[in-house]
């Protein structure tokens, strides 16, 4: 039995091919911008986060995903001890600045960079819990970190600033 002709799909033209084509190849040139340009994976994003952590000696505030090493930046504190020591790990360079702003804060600091067993570089930096960035950083729940080429910002999510306050006042602030 055949349709009636109202019911039949025209046939494709080369025209309709090549608009097809034309709006498919403005896409993956818009992809293959967005990648040359920087743009990393989003859909990782929303894995990323700050989680606190303590223990009877210290405590820690990273950056990074869930219950994993993937850790983009970490503060840790010995408790009480009113200093806080920020890893970043980054392929830093010596003599590259590690740069912390957050509002009208900003602080660069000199990092000692070294390399773990698996390859992995550390910049490592002290600064006192009461540093005005890190004071900010508490207030807003907000921090721009930079070393070298590497410029990424940190800003808690509504649950996530219970960590952020939670981590300073371990810290003896």
């Amino acid at each position: 039995m055949s349709e009636p002709a109202s019911f039949r799909r025209p046939a494709l033209g080369a025209y309709d091919m090549n608009v097809r084509v034309t709006i498919m190849g403005v896409c993956v040139v818009a992809m293959g911008a967005m990648l040359i340009a920087g743009y990393q994976d989003l859909s990782g994003f929303s894995k990323l986060g700050l989680y606190f952590n303590q223990d009877d000696q210290g405590a820690n505030l990273a950056y990074g995903e869930a219950n994993s090493d993937n850790v983009d930046v970490m503060l840790q504190c010995a408790k009480g001890s009113r200093q806080v020591q920020l890893m970043d790990v980054a392929s830093a360079k010596p003599n590259e600045q590690l740069v912390l702003a957050s509002g009208a804060q900003k602080t660069a600091l000199a990092p000692t960079v070294s390399t773990d067993e698996t390859g992995v570089t550390l910049a490592e930096a002290t600064l006192p819990v009461d540093a005005p960035v890190l004071q900010d950083f508490r207030r807003s729940g907000k921090i721009a970190v930079s070393l070298g080429g590497a410029h990424y910002g940190v800003k808690a999510r509504r649950g996530e600033q219970a960590a952020v306050s939670s981590f300073f006042s371990a810290c003896g602030a």
